[in-house]
């Protein structure tokens, strides 16, 4: 799975750093980061007056500073982002919630099937052993042919939780490659790809 989230900047030069995701959570830690503004400034640290190859970001906000050191490398994750899309379905957040909640999905589930028909997408998951079913079932705008996918259900979890917008967007090049899941308002602000897994 992988998230991209985007925001709104006034950027002078600009560069691409990569950081530690502990060093991101702290960064949420510090007082009047949420509601300020913070200056964000990638410098080259020198040593002995010359400058080496390491990279560090300095994020300002108010009376407090981090200093945070970059790693060496990160995936090339634009690659794994789907750019086209033959299958899309745009739905309610709080139907999908509904459908997701406990009473269908346990936390023991390995994973869910989502089929995609219609205007009507279905949540079907296993709930006990003898292999017992539970369907529920959603209103979706949905364009393309009908298919069926199978995932891991707190993946998808995770990003309702995460996601700000109320209206969603599924987009699906075919059920056995990545599928991206998006907030519609603002459009590309929050995307997650989510991996689907053997049905």
């Amino acid at each position: 799975r992988l998230s991209k989230v985007t925001a709104e900047a006034q950027i002078k030069n600009p560069a691409e750093i990569v950081l530690p995701s502990a060093a991101v959570k702290l960064l949420t830690k510090i007082k009047g980061v949420p509601d300020s503004e913070v200056e964000i400034r990638i410098e080259k640290i020198t040593q002995k007056g010359v400058e080496a190859a390491i990279t560090r970001a300095c994020f300002s906000c108010d009376m407090s500073e981090l200093l945070v050191t970059s790693e060496k490398s990160f995936p090339n994750y634009e690659h794994v982002i789907p750019s086209e899309a033959s299958i899309t379905a745009k739905l309610k957040k709080k139907d999908l919630i509904k459908a997701l909640c406990k009473r269908f999905v346990g936390r023991k589930a390995p994973k869910v099937r989502i089929q995609f028909a219609g205007n009507e997408l279905s949540v079907v998951s296993v709930i006990n052993e003898a292999g017992s079913e539970v369907t529920a079932k959603i209103p979706m705008e949905h364009q393309g042919a009908n298919c069926e996918i199978a995932c891991n259900p707190i993946y998808l979890q995770d990003f309702l939780n995460a996601s700000p917008s109320d209206d969603l967007e599924v987009q699906i090049q075919s059920p056995d490659r990545p599928f991206l899941l998006a907030g519609i308002n603002p459009p590309g602000r929050f995307q997650y790809v989510c991996m689907p897994l053997n049905a």
